[in-house]
């Protein structure tokens, strides 16, 4: 296993120049569409990380809210390069720490019902599927499973121990 000195990305705060980078793999990630204005605003009121490679390409991000008790999950990619390196895990451990600092206990988010890899993804973090949202995503139209689980270190800050 990698130690955080070897890899090849660090997670960051977003600078001024990754808004037009983040809106781009949104794209290329087929997520439902913000744009670059809305995560520049968002960012304000969420908790926004990403990940960057060493040469400062953007590699991946993660938006969250903390609400009362629970971190809600609302976007989260990972450029398809940079997949299956860690980058997911790191980037949702990281989140999971802040808002567990801001008094979060659990986790909450909606995943497309075909989308069966980052549904693996968040079971190994500890998530379970509680529920379906009809027709929720548009382009095109999908069900939404939600998934929920408790934001502890045990659970979502090694996805690994969850195989």
């Amino acid at each position: 296993m990698q130690t955080q000195r070897e890899k090849a990305w660090r997670i960051d705060s977003p600078q001024e120049g990754d808004w037009t980078a983040i809106a781009q793999l949104e794209r290329e990630a087929g997520l439902s569409i913000w744009g670059e204005q809305t995560y520049r605003r968002e960012a304000a009121r969420a908790l926004l990380l990403v990940a960057r490679a060493t040469d400062g390409a953007l590699c991946g991000f993660i938006i969250g809210y903390v609400v009362g008790a629970t971190l809600e999950i609302g976007n989260f990619a990972v450029a398809e390069r940079w997949r299956r390196r860690g980058i997911g895990k790191d980037l949702f451990a990281a989140l999971g720490a802040r808002a567990r600092a801001q008094g979060a206990r659990a986790v909450t988010l909606e995943v497309r019902a075909s989308n069966l890899a980052a549904q693996r993804f968040y079971a190994r973090c500890g998530l379970r599927v509680v529920g379906r949202r009809r027709a929720y995503y548009r382009d095109p139209v999908e069900d939404a499973l939600v998934m929920s689980g408790q934001l502890d270190e045990e659970k979502t800050v090694n996805p690994d121990r969850h195989t």
